[in-house]
């Protein structure tokens, strides 16, 4: 597993969903996407196509290709009118799956209250990892910058209006979350408790951002 590359080509794969996402469509199936970005990007991480990285490359195009399946379904959640107070609450659950994730993995690799369980820490890893790259950003659709019926939100209204500060801190969410899985792969208590504080700064910068007190 190499970290590095992984988080750049996933860089690369959010960059390439986010083009499928605004112009609404997919021309290509997310699988040859994901093998034509591999392959392109591949040479540029000079990485050899050796025993020893089959695996590695194996791991990447299935990395690439849950994003951009995620993208797929995004895009077709984008297609039908989605009510605003349904999609306060996917995107509030989603966020509160993760939290309680992090908790997990904070109880474990943090303050010990937890016995250290790699399995477990893996698990809510991917979770996380998972989440974060299903393609959430569809769900802040128009009518759902305030409060709908009883259904409150947090989020300010620059949310959907400052599409630069929105790419940086969602492209830093993703990257910290696939590296903290990365990291949980691993096993080891220390890679896991950096990649869980870079992942806890990542959410603090949209919070800071985008979410009133």
């Amino acid at each position: 597993m190499e970290p590095n590359s992984l988080s750049a080509l996933h860089t690369e794969a959010c960059k390439l969903a986010d083009s499928c996402l605004r112009f609404g469509r997919i021309k290509k199936s997310p699988s040859r996407l994901a093998n034509r970005l591999l392959d392109a990007r591949l040479p540029l991480f000079h990485v050899s196509r050796s025993k020893h990285t089959s695996t590695w490359e194996t791991n990447m195009k299935k990395t690439v290709l849950g994003s951009l399946s995620a993208i797929v379904l995004a895009t077709s959640l984008n297609a039908f009118a989605m009510d605003a107070e349904e999609a306060i609450e996917f995107r509030q659950a989603g966020y509160k799956f993760m939290a309680w994730n992090m908790a997990k993995i904070k109880a474990m690799a943090i303050d010990g209250d937890m016995e250290w369980n790699a399995q477990q820490v893996q698990a809510a890893a991917n979770s996380i990892a998972a989440t974060a790259n299903s393609g959430m950003g569809a769900l802040f659709i128009p009518g759902t910058e305030q409060d709908v019926g009883n259904t409150k939100t947090r989020v300010k209204p620059e949310m959907f209006t400052d599409i630069e500060g929105v790419t940086e801190v969602g492209m830093a969410f993703h990257t910290a979350a696939t590296e903290l899985a990365a990291a949980a792969e691993t096993g080891d208590k220390a890679a896991v408790a950096k990649a869980f504080a870079a992942t806890g700064e990542s959410c603090k910068g949209c919070h800071d951002k985008f979410r009133m007190d």
